[in-house]
């Protein structure tokens, strides 16, 4: 979307709701193949043009290609009456009904949305096209009448037949719905001119007009203008006889070292040339059906143009000449814009040979052939010449300056000067006036400035010189777009504003404290200069009540520190809560394993602290840095705290303040148990063991980080949860075979030491239990209660008692067993002498057999390790050295 200057804003609505009311435009919904911009276009009232950019669309368009009519038919009938009429149509193609099929290639787009036409627009290159048929549907069996797209010429021999004839063309425009334009139209006249013909009761005749440009060459003041002349000259040299001889005097003052002296020869030279040139007879007609070109150049001082025609041989043939000056304004004009202006004008001027038929402009600027291209962005003059051609079909073509034939025309052409586009001026004027007022500033005001400032006036000078080579860098990636109006430099629609009024007018844009984005939309609506983003962005930093409201800068790049060189070096700490019922949670994390403990305390005193840290240190250790925020009674400011550290040689890193991402590992684990509390509070469940269900999933889960549960690291083994796993451990051999062999000199000198031998009690047997509680001296060591035995596994077994059938687990250390009756009768029998409990069971012997074997293994050790008789022997004796 083009961008619609806002002063024009409010006019251009108006006027998309007049078009709407009309029924000339309607809004289009939905998706669409083709979107165009829309350009503002200056009317002669003041009022602005909507005028659709076309040109990419006319490059698809499928042309029907209906005959346009032919200037040699309308000659050859016309001149036959006496008096004649001239009918003008109103807004010719907007009376031309869009197919609904074919209305959505005329879409265009606004700040209004989307809008399409259900007329035929100005700027399709079919429009010409369809418009002369439509008219040769309308009067197609009118005599007398002769019609070339919205000019319609009703003819009669007299008043009675002209005025029958005009009636039936007026009602039948009428029945059809078509509008005329009654200011423009001629009634009953005697002679006119059409499609560059006089018409009268003389007969037809070419139009004075096609050579009134040659007529009024004035005499040549230097070697460039004979030079420019006699090249003109030589271009049409079949109509001037004998031009070698009549041209000598001219071209002497062409001789190089001879002063330029213009003489009386050269004066009847040059009279005798023009004389011949401007003969009419000597124009050729016009042929519909040949190759057709338009030669426009420009001077410092007018426009030139020739309109000639080629046959089949390649002959060509002059159909007309043209000149214009140029105005005060014109004058003013950049000579890019000149040649620009001499194309537009040049083709508008001879827009009855060139409508609605393929042609060539040939002009010696190269940079017209970029301007005039499908998508280029000149200035904001020159966009609107281009869009005023979007309707001819033609090909612009570079031709050096030396072989541009016009050049005379351009040059030596004197006529009274008339603005071409003087409603465009108006036009442009105001929207740069009402873009100085948008800027607090007056256009008398930047007229002053840039009258003073030296790098604006130098591009003004170049840009006349049309070296835009020569321009700074700034100011030649835009050259296309610039221009010079009323000596104050322009932007298509936009004031380059002067180096002095540049501070001024960033100052009142910034009234109201808009944005840098709102600010440079503002800016960029009306006024422009190099690097204003620039300006604008340090402008707004510079405001310090923007500064006191604007958003915080964005952080700086992380610095992750550094993983920790092994488990429980670094711990990270942090409070959570207060919980619903008051308490807190003191959250610790391992930086290097990640493995967490948490603990609840009812208050958060440094006492309270450093008490649960102790308990903590003394299962794991002491870590050698902890890094905590800046809570009162955890930060470097506490004495009691910073003391227990120093005591315990622990670094104590206090992160910045208000910024926990410098904790982030405990700040992470927070949030994590933080959704867990939260849960069990919803579901109404223990939030104490849901937090240890899930420390238990937490230390036994791999880490996204370390790729390892922090059990594994933490401890070395993976941790083991509900699930079922396949252990990883990898057992230390050496330390199973330590074990083993201590564990087994330990068992030797146990045994020895307390007697031990091997229990007989078997199941089944009957044995009598140890008192476990005394309740006085006389109770015995035994309870006289029997008991069976179920179940012995080694030293454990399971006894039933006889009397109550109650079952205990016993070491059979604590049993006795009682023995059969009938044995020990027998036994008695034999030996003659009484068995006792103590001999049956060997105490005796076992006791000198110990005594022995300990004696026999202390004679045996080295000095340094013999011991007394009756020394009590030491675990450490045992541990191989």
């Amino acid at each position: 979307m083009r961008r619609i200057p806002l002063p024009l804003e409010e006019a251009v609505a108006k006027k998309i709701t007049e078009l709407l009311k009309r029924d000339i435009i309607e809004p289009k919904t939905g998706p669409t193949s083709w979107v165009s911009p829309l350009v503002i276009v200056g009317k002669a009232n003041g009022e602005p043009r909507l005028c659709i950019d076309l040109r990419r669309v006319n490059e698809a368009v499928l042309r029907e290609h209906h005959p346009m009519p032919v200037v040699d038919d309308y000659i050859a009938r016309l001149g036959r009456g006496s008096v004649w009429s001239k009918l003008d149509i109103r807004e010719a193609f907007l009376q031309v009904e869009l197919a609904e099929e074919c209305r959505d290639i005329t879409t265009f787009m606004t700040n209004r949305g989307l809008f399409r036409f259900k007329r035929l627009p100005f700027g399709l290159v079919t429009a010409p096209e369809m418009f002369q048929k439509s008219m040769d549907e309308i009067l197609a069996d009118c005599s007398g009448t002769y019609w070339y797209l919205d000019d319609i010429i009703i003819e009669g021999k007299d008043l009675e037949e002209h005025d029958s004839r005009l009636a039936k063309v007026l009602s039948r425009l009428k029945d059809r719905g078509v509008e005329l334009k009654w200011d423009k139209c001629q009634f009953r006249v005697t002679q006119l001119e059409f499609l560059g013909h006089k018409i009268s009761e003389e007969g037809i005749s070419p139009s004075e007009s096609k050579v009134a440009a040659l007529l009024s060459f004035r005499e040549p003041r230097n070697e460039a203008e004979v030079r420019s002349f006699l090249g003109l000259a030589n271009y049409l040299n079949k109509f001037i006889p004998q031009l070698a001889t009549v041209d000598e005097p001219l071209r002497k003052l062409l001789i190089k070292d001879i002063k330029f002296e213009w003489t009386s020869k050269a004066s009847e030279a040059f009279q005798s040339i023009k004389t011949a040139l401007s003969n009419v007879s000597n124009l050729g007609f016009y042929k519909v059906e040949d190759h057709t070109a338009v030669i426009a150049d420009a001077s410092p001082v007018g426009l030139g143009a020739i309109l000639l025609q080629f046959d089949d041989n390649n002959t060509k043939r002059i159909i007309s000449f043209a000149s214009k000056s140029l105005t005060e304004t014109e004058r003013r004009y950049c000579q890019t814009e000149k040649e620009a202006l001499a194309v537009v004008w040049s083709v508008e001027r001879f827009k009855y040979y060139l409508l609605g038929k393929k042609f060539d402009i040939l002009t010696d600027c190269k940079v017209l052939e970029l301007l005039f291209s499908r998508r280029s962005k000149p200035c904001a003059r020159i966009e609107r010449w281009v869009l005023r051609l979007q309707t001819f079909d033609y090909n612009i073509l570079y031709v050096s300056g030396k072989d541009n034939v016009a050049d005379p025309l351009s040059r030596l052409a004197v006529q009274e000067p008339k603005p071409f586009d003087h409603a465009e001026e108006i036009f442009v004027r105001e929207i740069a006036t009402q873009a100085a007022n948008c800027a607090a500033l007056t256009w008398d005001e930047v007229v002053l400035a840039t009258e003073t400032d030296e790098e604006i006036l130098n591009v003004l000078h170049i840009l006349k010189t049309g070296d835009v080579q020569n321009l700074p860098i700034e100011y030649r990636v835009v050259s296309n777009e610039l221009c010079d109006f009323q000596g104050v430099l322009l932007r298509g629609d936009r004031i380059v504003i002067p180096t002095s009024l540049r501070e001024k007018v960033l100052i009142t844009a910034h009234e109201g404290h808009p944005g840098i984005v709102m600010m440079k939309s503002h800016l960029r609506s009306n006024v422009w200069w190099p690097k204003m983003d620039n300006a604008v962005e340090l402008f707004v930093k510079r405001c310090r009540g923007c500064t006191l409201v604007a958003a915080p800068e964005p952080p700086e790049p992380m610095h992750r520190s550094r993983l920790p060189s092994s488990p429980w070096q670094t711990l990270a700490l942090d409070f959570l809560g207060p919980l619903p019922e008051g308490q807190h949670l003191l959250v610790v994390v391992d930086c290097y394993s990640r493995y967490m403990e948490v603990i609840e305390l009812e208050t958060t005193t440094t006492k309270d602290v450093t008490r649960e840290l102790m308990i903590m240190f003394s299962r794991y250790g002491i870590p050698s840095f902890l890094k905590a925020d800046n809570a009162p009674q955890i930060s470097s400011n506490c004495e009691e705290f910073r003391e227990f550290c120093s005591t315990n040689g622990i670094k104590l890193l206090n992160t910045i303040p208000y910024w926990p991402q410098s904790n982030g590992e405990v700040e992470r684990q927070n949030r994590s148990i933080l959704k867990r509390l939260r849960i069990s509070q919803e579901l109404g469940k223990d939030w104490r063991n849901e937090l240890r269900l899930y420390l238990l999933t937490y230390h036994s889960t791999k880490h996204s980080t370390t790729g390892k549960s922090p059990g594994e690291l933490m401890f070395g083994r993976q941790i083991q949860s509900k699930l079922p796993t396949i252990s990883k451990y990898q057992e230390d051999g050496e330390v199973r075979e330590r074990d083993a062999v201590v564990k087994e000199k330990g068992k030797e000198y146990g045994d020895k030491k307390r007697q031990a031998k091997k229990s007989y009690i078997q199941q089944g047997d009957v044995v009598l239990a140890k008192r476990m509680r005394k309740t006085n001296k006389l109770d015995t060591d035994f309870a006289n209660e029997e008991f069976v035995v179920l179940r012995k596994e080694g030293t454990d077994t399971l006894i039933q008692s006889k009397a109550t059938d109650k079952q205990y687990r016993r070491s059979s250390a604590h049993q006795k067993k009682i023995e059969d009756r009938e044995i020990c009768k027998n036994n008695q029998s034999i030996d003659s002498k009484p068995v006792s409990s103590t001999a049956q069971y060997g105490s005796e012997n076992l006791s000198k057999s110990t005594h022995t074997s300990t004696e026999s293994t202390t004679s045996c050790r080295s000095p340094s390790a013999r011991r007394s008789r009756n020394a009590p022997a030491k675990y450490e004796d045992y541990v191989p050295h």
